[in-house]
């Protein structure tokens, strides 16, 4: 299962699910729904609907590219649409586990893209928790129990996260045989750069680390009291929105959003 059980932390066995997370869990599951129907519909057919000098999946982009409104907005689109496609999945997939086995399931999200405060909120807490909670308990409390500074036990939890993602590239962009040529090349499939992901979760990593080294100060203290928390939630997602095309331009590039959109209902204007 792509999902976790919670646990009692007094009884230490599953929890059952209540009444009201059922209908907590079939009210997102709708919401998600509704909102990635009403993005696939109005980002079709490229969902890179804003112009900009290089595709999003190149490794071409000089630095002023990376903040040029265009591509930071068609970043935007494609994190919002990336996280809608796994949040739908797994909130469907957990009401049903819910309904069948009567257990409490733990939610993958919690609204990273519009209520994180501060990047490690946004990794640590909200952001694929699922994930983030298996490379805690693999990676970085190992490393911590083994005397490493937490420094070096980020930059590594991280590094690995890249890793793990670049496996999970090779099977969402694999060539089968049967799509090969007679040279055994793929002239019409799309083809992913090796490292590019990695490259992402390297620098949110070093992002953790200064926030870690730089969060406790004045400045800082002083805006999280006086920013209303949707600004505080744009900061933080504008430190990693100018490189996030390293994670979600391939599966805009390689038409995933497209073929996702097949089984989805779509609204079209009549001409």
């Amino acid at each position: 299962t792509p999902l976790e059980c919670t646990i009692d932390e007094r009884t230490k066995r599953p929890m059952k699910v209540a009444k009201g997370d059922v209908y907590m869990k079939t009210r997102s599951t709708l919401i998600s729904f509704c909102l990635l129907v009403a993005l696939i519909s109005g980002t079709m057919p490229s969902f890179a609907p804003f112009d900009v000098r290089v595709p999003a999946h190149t490794l071409d982009h000089y630095f002023s590219d990376l903040f040029h409104l265009g591509h930071l907005a068609n970043n935007y689109i494609s994190s919002v649409l990336v996280f809608l496609c796994i949040q739908f999945g797994t909130e469907f997939i957990s009401l049903v586990l819910c309904l069948a086995t009567g257990m409490k399931t733990v939610p993958v999200f919690e609204n990273p893209l519009f209520a994180s405060s501060t990047p490690s909120n946004f990794w640590g807490g909200r952001w694929n928790t699922l994930v983030h909670g298996l490379l805690k308990r693999a990676v970085y409390k190992p490393m911590r129990l083994a005397g490493q500074h937490r420094f070096v036990a980020i930059a590594t939890t991280f590094i690995v996260s890249g890793l793990v993602h670049e496996y999970v590239w090779s099977v969402m962009f694999y060539v089968h045989n049967h799509e090969k040529d007679e040279d055994g090349g793929c002239s019409s499939c799309f083809t992913y750069a090796t490292g590019k992901v990695s490259l992402f979760f390297i620098w949110n990593g070093i992002v953790i680390v200064l926030e870690q080294i730089f969060g406790g100060s004045f400045i800082f203290q002083w805006l999280r009291v006086v920013l209303p928390s949707t600004m505080k939630t744009a900061l933080v997602i504008l430190t990693a929105l100018p490189l996030a095309h390293l994670f979600t331009g391939d599966w805009t590039e390689s038409n995933y959003f497209k073929h996702y959109a097949i089984g989805m209902p779509i609204i079209v204007k009549l001409s």
